[in-house]
Parts: structure tokens; sequence; C-alpha cells
């Protein structure tokens, strides 16, 4: 598939991922989906300005691009997972993540989706794109009834936003 056949997150939610990696500071980042890189590009410039210590684990199995892994820049900072995001949540067994954005499986990843928000530490925060998939709506309830504090961005003011796809963000106590 080429570039130009994805559509990709939106600015305004990377602009949004930007700003919260700057505040949060996360130091454990796990990002579910790279597509275009742009949020992958949020986050890293954002911890590139924290220029605090992090690692960045990105899973991909890559069938956007009929299974090429996409040239990243090599970092210390990154772990990466060539698999889909189902079998990494499913065989995942580690620590826990400060930050995650989770923009991979939209047809499935509602029904991990509890997993995914067991895996933020207290005080991180949950970023699910493209939430008003039919399949992913679920979640919004899902997290209310995990009483986790959350909110979905999904108004654009402007026609060239697409904004209307929707960010659910949860915050963990």
């Amino acid at each position: 598939m080429t570039e130009t056949a994805l559509i990709g997150i939106d600015e305004n939610h990377c602009q949004l991922i930007y700003g919260l990696v700057v505040a949060n500071k996360p130091m454990r980042i796990l990002e579910l989906g790279y597509g275009l890189g742009k949020s992958f590009d949020a986050i890293e410039n954002g911890c590139l300005y924290n220029q605090l210590p992090y690692t960045h684990v990105l899973v991909d199995d890559w069938s956007q691009w009929s299974g090429v892994e996409q040239p990243i820049d090599p970092s210390a900072n990154l772990e990466l997972h060539s698999c889909t995001e189902e079998q990494f949540v499913t065989a995942y067994q580690g620590e826990d993540f400060d930050f995650i954005v989770s923009d991979a499986d939209h047809g499935k990843s509602h029904r991990w989706f509890g997993e995914v928000c067991s895996m933020i530490r207290p005080g991180g925060i949950g970023l699910f794109h493209d939430i008003n998939n039919p399949n992913l709506l679920r979640c919004v309830a899902e997290a209310r009834l995990m009483q986790m504090s959350c909110h979905v961005f999904e108004r654009s003011s402007r026609r060239d936003e697409r904004c209307e796809r929707g960010l659910l963000v949860v915050f963990k106590q």
C-alpha cells in the first residue's frame, strides 16, 4: 500500500499527543500501530523536548504496507515489535506504561481494550484513535465502567481537520 492510500491521524490529534507527552513526561511509552508515523513523530518530538530518558515501544504488523517494515531512524529509545496488536497484548507480561497510543486494529481492538487499559500505570494516559468507529464506540462506556476519567475529542471546526473520527483520552488514577 502506498503512503497516499493511507489517511493517518489528523494534525489536531497529533498536537494533542505532543502536548500530553510534554506535560505528562512519560518514561515508558507503548504505541500500537504506526500508520504514516505521525503519532510516532509527535511522541518522539515530545520526548526530545522533555530531555528525559524514555523507552518507546512500537508495535505494528506492517500489513498496511504489504508487510514491509517502514524505515524508522534507529534509536536506543525504540523497542520494535513486528506483530499484530492482538498478538502483543495477549502475549505481553511485562512492565506497565505511562503513555499508550492505540491506533492499530480498528476492527477488533475493542475486544482487548480492558487489557490495554490495565497496562497503564497509575497517573498514566491512554489514547485510542478512530474511537467513533462502530466497533470501538463501546470502549468509551467500558472506560467509564472502569471508573477512568475520559474524554472524546471529536469536533472539527474546519473541513480539513477530520477530528470527527475521535480520539478517546483516558486517565488512570
